[in-house]
C-alpha cells in the first residue's frame, strides 16, 4: 500500500522470530490461509503467498476482527485499485521487460461466501469494482497497445505493426476482444485485456461474450492479464484453451420479468 516491494523471507523470518517457531512451512501455511480468507470476501491479498484452501473459522474471525478495528486499510486498498495519473507510453522499447510467466496453479477452490463484509459497506468486492473502472481498462488496453507493437517490432515483424488495431476503442465491446494484432504465422490474434494494480494472482471478471469469443477461437484468443499496472506494468499471456479450463465462477445472472 505504501509502494514499497517487500521481502518475504525478511517477513517470514521476522514472523517466527516473533512466534518463536522454525516451522517454515507452518508459517507459509498460515499466510496462505489469510489469504484465502480476503479472497473469499472480495479482498486483495500478498503475492507471494497464494490463497490456500482450509482456512479455520477461528482465523476467518480473526482476520475480520482486524478488518473492523482498521477501517483506513479498506480505503487504502481502494485508492490502491484506482489507477495512478502517470501517463501511459504510446510506445515501449522493450516488451520483453514486462513480459511475466504464467502463474503455477494454488489449487484454491473458493468456498461460499458468507455473507460478511466490512462495517458500512454495501459490498466490498475489488474485482467488481476494477471492472467498473473504465479508466483502468481503457489505460491497460492502451499499454497492451503498445506492447504488442513493440513485440512485433522485436520478432521481426515490422511490417505486421500497422495491423495491430484497437478494436474497444473503435467499436465497442462487442466483439469479444479488445486488440486485434497478429500471430508469428500472419494470422490474427485477438486480445482480451484485464488489468489490475494488484498481484498477478488477483482474480478477473470475464463477460459471456468473452468466453464465447474464447471457444470460438480457442488457438487465437488470448487474454493479457495486465498487473501491478501502476507499479511496473507486468502482463502474462493466458490462452483460451487453458481458460476455460480455469476454475470460473458465476458472479452474475440473468433475470426476466
Amino acid at each position: 500500500l505504501q509502494g514499497e516491494l517487500y521481502s518475504k523471507a525478511d517477513h517470514r523470518n521476522r514472523i517466527m522470530k516473533e512466534l518463536g517457531t522454525s516451522d517454515v512451512d507452518a508459517v507459509d501455511r498460515a499466510h496462505r490461509h489469510i489469504s484465502a480468507v480476503l479472497a473469499e470476501i472480495g479482498l486483495p491479498f500478498a503475492d507471494g503467498f497464494p490463497p490456500m484452501s482450509g482456512a479455520g473459522r477461528d482465523l476467518e474471525k480473526a482476520v475480520q476482527a482486524f478488518i473492523e478495528a482498521n477501517p483506513e486499510l479498506v480505503e487504502a486498498l481502494w485508492i490502491e485499485a484506482v489507477p495512478s495519473a502517470s501517463s501511459i507510453p504510446v510506445e515501449l522499447d522493450d516488451a520483453k521487460a514486462h513480459w511475466a510467466p504464467i502463474p503455477e496453479p494454488s489449487g484454491f477452490k473458493p468456498s461460499a461466501r458468507s455473507g460478511w463484509h466490512p462495517p458500512g459497506v454495501t459490498e466490498i468486492d475489488y474485482r467488481v469494482r476494477e471492472s467498473w473502472n473504465r479508466n483502468l481498462a481503457v489505460a491497460g488496453e492502451r499499454f497492451v497497445l503498445a506492447f504488442e507493437r513493440a513485440r512485433l517490432r522485436e520478432a521481426g515483424m515490422k511490417d505486421a505493426v500497422e495491423q495491430v488495431s484497437w478494436q474497444s476503442q473503435t467499436f465497442g465491446d462487442s466483439f469479444g476482444y479488445d486488440i486485434r494484432s497478429v500471430e508469428p504465422d500472419g494470422s490474427e490474434r485477438f486480445i482480451c485485456v484485464k488489468t489490475t494494480n494488484f498481484g498477478a494472482r488477483f482474480p478477473f471478471n470475464l463477460t459471456h461474450g468473452e468466453l464465447q469469443r474464447a471457444k470460438e477461437n480457442p488457438t487465437r484468443f488470448h487474454v493479457y492479464r495486465v498487473f501491478r499496472f501502476s507499479r511496473d506494468s507486468k502482463l502474462f499471456l493466458l490462452p483460451a484453451e487453458q481458460l476455460v479450463k480455469e476454475n470460473l465462477e458465476p458472479v452474475v445472472f440473468r433475470t426476466w420479468v
